[in-house]
């Protein structure tokens, strides 16, 4: 719903003044604008595009009209939100309140935040097929030496402003999230950026259409300067942990990232498509089928990644099979709590995630944690790993190369304890 409402809003900005001049449109504009941090509350970054986009209109709207129209767009995105906030509360807020604080209280998270905001923007550089965001970067460099153009200037400072909100929101979100991790701030997590990513790839797909040739400097920039970041982060995405629903928008690199043949034609593609003149008919058709293909190559690869997870994760969860068709509904099973926190052999996260998934998988039947011996005495079943087998005369009555489940024989009289890591 959130893409939908953002592609909403970047067509009600195309023509601006039409869109403030008609009661349908303007009402709609500020319907999305409510809905969109009632759908997720990042949604509240279009602010950081719409409120400079009144700027751009200035001479048009006037101060006072210029300075309502800023007070409903405010009221509208924040009034429903703090409504829905009071009536079913949410902790989110604060957690975003606190990250904030951190941020501009303890100098040593800006380091973690700078190497944040490198990875996201490499993010949304790469997945929008890498020209997109430096092409409407371009061409909002250019038009500020142009007379008028209000259409263009307004439509790229709400989509750049807007995307650049959205990252934002995503490094307040990301940075507690470092700071559990031991601080290595070079993470990605596209999902959260994705939202910017949109905006952007709107605003270089416009900009391709754009009617004025420039030889600037800048455009040398763009031709030699824009490559070589590419390359810089391509590189740099080659040993990513990755996870398909935290970078959908590079998953063409997940099985090709360690593959060089692949790395260096796909930036020779690159450094050519920068050499493009996009005033050229012929050479905008090259840009638009690249970003297609682009993403078709990014799917297939997407698809064929989450697969292969999708069979690691059944290799780990493949008890669940034995013990729905073999145990009745009231069997208790019980797993390791001291070894929660392993990596989980073949799977694809660590054991505490694999229980959780067996808990959901042979619902209703109960999950006891095995802290101590005593705990033993309440289940009738352990699932475990082979290497972390209790050392008892329980039976083995599942297993593969990894994984095992083992029948509590004598629940009441239990004199084994869980051996020790």
């Amino acid at each position: 719903a959130v893409f939908a409402f953002l592609g909403i809003l970047a067509f009600l900005v195309v023509d601006f003044r039409r869109t403030i001049e008609s009661k349908v449109h303007f009402f709609t504009l500020l319907l999305v604008v409510a809905l969109l941090p009632l759908t997720r509350a990042p949604g509240i970054a279009v602010l950081c595009g719409l409120i400079p986009l009144l700027w751009v209109y200035r001479s048009v709207l006037g101060v006072k009209r210029m300075l309502l129209i800023a007070v409903a767009f405010i009221s509208a995105a924040f009034l429903p939100y703090v409504s829905y906030i009071r009536i079913f509360g949410s902790s989110r807020e604060s957690g975003y309140a606190t990250s904030l604080s951190s941020l501009l209280q303890k100098p040593e998270t800006w380091i973690d935040a700078v190497q944040l905001s490198l990875c996201q923007l490499g993010y949304v550089f790469l997945s929008g097929a890498a020209w997109t965001l430096p092409l409407a970067l371009l061409i909002a460099w250019q038009l500020r030496r142009i007379e008028g153009a209000l259409k263009w200037k307004g439509f790229l400072t709400f989509c750049l402003c807007s995307a650049a909100g959205f990252l934002g929101l995503s490094l307040i979100h990301l940075i507690p999230k470092v700071a559990r991790g031991g601080g290595n701030g070079w993470l990605t997590y596209g999902r959260y950026a994705d939202p910017a990513l949109l905006l952007l790839v709107i605003a270089g797909l416009a900009c391709a259409f754009f009617p004025r040739r420039d030889a600037s400097p800048s455009r040398w920039l763009y031709r030699i300067v824009a490559p070589v970041v590419f390359v810089v982060a391509m590189i740099n995405y080659s040993d990513t942990n990755w996870a398909p629903v935290n970078q959908i928008g590079l998953a063409l690199f997940a099985n090709t990232a360690d593959k060089p043949i692949f790395l260096v034609l796909l930036s020779l593609a690159a450094f050519g498509l920068f050499q493009i003149q996009t005033q050229n008919s012929g050479a905008r058709k090259v840009l638009l089928v690249s970003l297609l293909l682009f993403n078709v190559l990014t799917l297939w690869e997407g698809v064929s990644y989450t697969e292969e997870r999708a069979q690691r994760g059944e290799y780990a969860l493949a008890a669940s099979h034995w013990i729905l068709a073999n145990t009745p509904e009231h069997a208790k099973i019980g797993y390791r709590w001291d070894i929660v926190r392993e990596r989980a052999p073949g799977g694809i996260k660590k054991m505490w995630n694999i229980y959780r998934a067996m808990m959901f998988r042979t619902y209703p039947r109960a999950f006891v944690p095995i802290r101590d011996k005593s705990d033993l005495k309440k289940v009738d079943y352990l699932y475990t790993l082979r290497s972390k087998a209790l050392t008892s005369d329980d039976v083995l009555v599942w297993s593969n190369q990894d994984y095992g489940v083992y029948e509590i024989r004598d629940r009441e009289d239990q004199s084994v304890e869980p051996s020790a890591q």
